[in-house]
Order: C-alpha cells, then sequence, then structure tokens
C-alpha cells in the first residue's frame, strides 16, 4: 500500500523535461543568466550587478513571456546562475526560500505550495535528498529520510485519522520492517515489500 505523496508534481522547475538550456540577456543591459528551461518570447530584467556579462551579486531577476509577469528571483547570483541564498516566486503560487548550488536548489531550504502544504529539509541537486519534513495540505506529515524526492530510509508518517507509521521506506512505498501505531497507542508490527504488506 503506497501512502507516500511526492514533492515532484508540485515543487518547481524538477518535474519539468530536461532541455539543453541556454542563456539569455537583459535586452537593456546585455547582462545574461542560465535559462534551463527556455520559452518563446521571453525575456528578463535583472537589477544587480553585473560581471563579465553575467549577473553576480544579490539582485531581482524578473522573468516575463509575452510581455505578461512570469516568475521572480530574489538571492545571489554568481556567473549567471543561482548561488547562495535564494527565494524563488513561481507563477503557480509556490515558493522556495533557501540554498542553492549552480543555478539548483542545494543544501536548507523550505518549498511552499500553493495548496498550503509545505517541504522543508536538505537538497541536493535540485531534489530532496537527506531528512527533510513534508505536510501535506490535508495535515498530513512525512518526517524522514529523502532520496531524489522520495521517501527512502527511515520515516515516520502521520495519516490524517491520528494513526502513525514507522519503518522503512523504498521509492516513496513502505518497505522492510515497519510499525503501525493505533491511536491508542497500541501497534502492529509489519513487514513490507515495495508497498505491499507481506507480514
Amino acid at each position: 500500500m503506497k501512502r507516500g505523496f511526492t514533492i515532484l508534481g508540485a515543487l518547481i522547475i524538477l518535474s519539468l523535461p530536461s532541455f539543453a538550456g541556454e542563456w539569455i540577456e537583459n535586452p537593456l543591459t546585455k547582462c545574461a543568466v542560465w535559462n534551463p528551461y527556455p520559452q518563446p518570447d521571453e525575456i528578463i530584467i535583472w537589477t544587480g550587478k553585473c560581471v563579465n556579462g553575467k549577473a553576480s551579486g544579490n539582485g531581482t531577476l524578473q522573468w516575463y513571456v509575452n510581455e505578461t509577469k512570469g516568475g521572480r528571483y530574489e538571492g545571489d547570483f554568481l556567473d549567471g546562475k543561482a548561488n547562495g541564498w535564494g527565494i524563488r516566486y513561481f507563477t503557480n503560487g509556490n515558493r522556495y526560500e533557501g540554498e542553492y548550488n549552480d543555478g539548483k536548489f542545494h543544501g536548507k531550504g523550505t518549498h511552499y505550495f500553493a495548496d498550503g502544504g509545505v517541504y522543508e529539509g536538505t537538497f541536493l541537486n535540485g531534489k530532496a535528498n537527506g531528512y527533510g519534513v513534508r505536510v501535506s495540505s490535508s495535515g498530513e506529515r512525512y518526517e524522514g529520510a529523502w532520496k531524489d524526492n522520495q521517501f527512502h530510509g527511515f520515516g515516520i508518517y502521520f495519516f490524517a485519522t491520528g494513526e502513525r507509521y514507522e519503518g522503512g521506506w523504498l521509492n516513496d512505498q513502505q518497505h522492510g520492517p515497519g510499525t503501525l501505531f493505533k491511536t491508542d497507542e497500541t501497534y502492529i508490527q509489519q513487514v513490507w515489500e515495495l508497498g505491499k504488506r507481506i507480514q
């Protein structure tokens, strides 16, 4: 039984298809930033410093598509890519606040979802890896280990019913030994294999 909820679909650029990417210039200053997902009729406005033709230092990057204001980034840049601390506002209402490296979420960060959910934890190369806490808009919560945006390792899942599961996870599914605690604190020891209970 799969109990996981991933942060992929609601997360930002992580769920978008891969493209080769390209550099895009501010039409007024000719200062460039790296654009991993180019779109037709897209322009940027960068308000920070420009070093060797690329955005560097602290500033604000505003995206426009067909002259309509799109996403926005406020924070640190280095050689045209987000590096250091920054806040990214997405057109779907999501927001990320945290550390970046080479244009990707990397280090500690918090991702706020438009539906009221939130993920707080560590990122590696743009994906949730290590320890993190994800709370859904329904109030269900997962606390534990992540790998590439999925529950992976030991974690605790708190259900809206008041029950909780403590045990192993693999690829977002219960895997290995675990314990289901009822609302009265009685418990059932279980063994799972990729989301299917086998004992």
